[in-house]
Parts: C-alpha cells; sequence; structure tokens
C-alpha cells in the first residue's frame, strides 16, 4: 500500500529502485512499523500514517541493506540524496507526519481524517507540542484537507530540480499545534 500511494517517489527519491519488485522487497526492510498508525476495516488495512516521534524517524537508512543491493557507491549516493531530500531536524517536542497513504477504493470516505485525528490524539497523550507535515505542491487535495483540519503552512521551499523526476517541485511545510489531553 505504501508503495501504492508514493510509487514515484519511492522509485526516484527515497530508494532509487531498479524495479517495482526490489522497492516492495525493500520497503518493509527500511520501515519501522513501530511509528505507524493503522486503519483496519473487516480485518482489512486500509490505510496506514508513518510518523516521526521528535528525533525518531519510520524510514531507516540501512547501510548493510544499501550495500547488498546498490553496491557501496550506489549506497553512497543514495544516502546523499536521502539527506539532501528529507533530513529535516526536527525538534523533541514535535510528531511529524511523514506519509499518509489509502487503499485508492476507499479514498475519499473520512479514512486519512481519522488518521490524522489519531495522530493528533496520539501527539496530545506523549506530551508532544506540535503536529507537522509536509505535502507536494502537486497535491492540492491533501492540503485542502490539513487545511480543513487546522494545518496552516509554516513555509514552502522549491526542490526543483532534485524532485521533478518525482512529480513535485515545491513542498509545503504544514504545522498545528497540539493540545496535552
Amino acid at each position: 500500500m505504501l508503495y501504492e500511494g508514493f510509487e514515484r517517489k519511492i522509485h526516484h527519491l527515497l530508494l532509487l529502485s531498479k524495479s517495482e519488485e526490489q522497492a516492495k522487497r525493500l520497503i518493509p526492510q527500511l520501515v519501522d512499523f513501530s511509528q505507524s498508525l493503522v486503519a483496519v476495516r473487516g480485518g482489512r488495512v486500509c490505510g496506514v500514517l508513518f510518523m516521526n516521534q521528535g528525533r525518531d524517524r519510520c524510514f531507516r537508512f540501512d547501510w548493510r541493506l544499501g550495500v547488498s543491493e546498490f553496491g557501496l557507491l550506489g549506497t553512497i549516493g543514495r544516502r546523499i540524496n536521502y539527506w539532501l531530500v528529507h533530513e529535516k531536524k526536527r525538534r523533541p517536542t514535535e510528531l511529524n507526519i511523514q506519509a499518509i497513504t489509502v487503499r485508492a477504493e476507499l479514498r475519499n470516505q473520512g479514512l486519512g481524517t481519522l488518521l490524522v485525528n489519531e495522530a493528533q490524539r496520539y501527539a496530545g497523550r506523549h506530551a508532544f507540542r506540535e503536529l507537522t507535515l509536509e505535502v507536494v505542491d502537486t497535491n492540492p487535495q491533501a492540503k485542502r484537507l490539513y487545511e480543513r483540519l487546522g494545518f496552516t503552512t509554516k513555509k514552502t521551499e522549491s526542490t526543483w530540480p532534485f524532485t521533478a523526476r518525482a512529480g513535485f517541485n515545491a513542498v509545503d511545510t504544514m504545522a498545528k499545534p497540539v493540545e496535552a489531553v
């Protein structure tokens, strides 16, 4: 499901994978699923929200796995690319929504809202003061959802040319204060 929701980003930014099969095989090895919230209906996973909690990351960079898959030089290049595009300093009081994906046939049914609201509750229970996320310029529907949920844009960054192959040219960083529970 993560692959389906972020195929271009995975191929052109996160993994620079050689094939769909390689990407789908590597994703479970690089994701810390304890850093996620899952929406389930009828025993079926319908949506997932991945989060960075303070300095803890939901997506790990594994040198050993990288070298075995891409060789040393390929791994160094991927690590530099990942650092340039994805590494942001996070405050310990910040819960960052890294990615949300909902099964295609279940979109526009409120599951994204449900996941974001649950992340807000989770953040309040765990003493985070701010909920943040990034949304790309080619996803105005997601941005409208986040605005409807109370997020405001803190800054907009041009990411071109690094992200052009992934299908976007700019990223809005959005934030929402969290109330303690």
